[in-house]
């Protein structure tokens, strides 16, 4: 049984993390300096302790891109390796684990893809080993003549 459509929502699913990881890293970060500079220049923190809390934050943020990088290359490793005809469990668990995240993360477009890839990659598996199954029930049958 072909998983081309799982294969295909997955590179779409660690594509589209691969460009929202780029742009936390590169846009976000950056945006996020020069905004949350201006906005405590008028506050009552001191210039020091602002520093430190804008560089804290962006690390913050340059590891989220990063992990969200990350996982995007995994997961196009991931769908790159699907085998066909396969009931691979790891699989399953990081499209499972991978797509809880991006609702935690609130990234609704890779949460839909990765649902879709998990539901379908489900029901193929399931496919696969009744099909499995009644090959390895014909195989124990005499024939009759």
């Amino acid at each position: 049984m072909s998983r081309k459509l799982e294969r295909s929502l997955l590179l779409a699913g660690g594509g589209w993390n691969l460009i929202t990881g780029i742009l936390t890293i590169f846009g976000y970060s950056g945006w996020f300096q020069t905004n949350g500079l201006n906005t405590l220049r008028y506050s009552e923190v001191t210039p020091m302790e602002a520093s430190i809390l804008l560089n804290r934050i962006t690390t913050v943020i340059y590891v989220f891109g990063l992990l969200i990088f990350i996982g995007g290359i995994l997961t196009c490793v991931i769908a790159k390796n699907l085998k066909d005809n396969q009931v691979q469990t790891k699989v399953l668990l990081w499209i499972g684990i991978w797509g809880s995240l991006q609702l935690l993360f609130s990234d609704v477009i890779s949460f839909y893809l990765y649902s879709a890839a998990f539901i379908l990659y489900l029901a193929k598996n399931k496919a696969i080993r009744r099909l499995v199954q009644n090959r390895n029930a014909h195989k124990d049958k005499p024939l009759h003549r």
